[in-house]
């Protein structure tokens, strides 16, 4: 993410990923629980169900989403938040 302080709109997913924070922080929402500040190298474990809302810290943060491929809904989102 270029800028510092972008957010990622709250989500969930249908199975469990690991986001991978490569590069700068970022503060992290679980459900309604903050879960502080996180900084790279980190992999950060999402449980399947669980909105997540991500807001990045430093210019050029950078983060990967991992996703187990192999079933149909591996890639399916629950329940999205939208920034308009």
């Amino acid at each position: 993410v270029p800028c510092a302080f972008s957010f990622v709109p709250s989500h969930s997913h249908a199975l469990s990923h690991i986001t991978l924070l490569t590069q700068g922080a970022m503060n992290i929402w679980m459900g309604d629980e903050y879960m502080g500040e996180q900084r790279a190298p980190k992999p950060i474990h999402i449980a399947a169900g669980v909105k997540h809302l991500f807001e990045t810290l430093e210019d050029n943060t950078t983060f990967y989403c991992v996703h187990e491929l192999t079933s149909p809904q591996a890639l399916a989102i629950l329940e999205e938040h939208n920034i308009i």
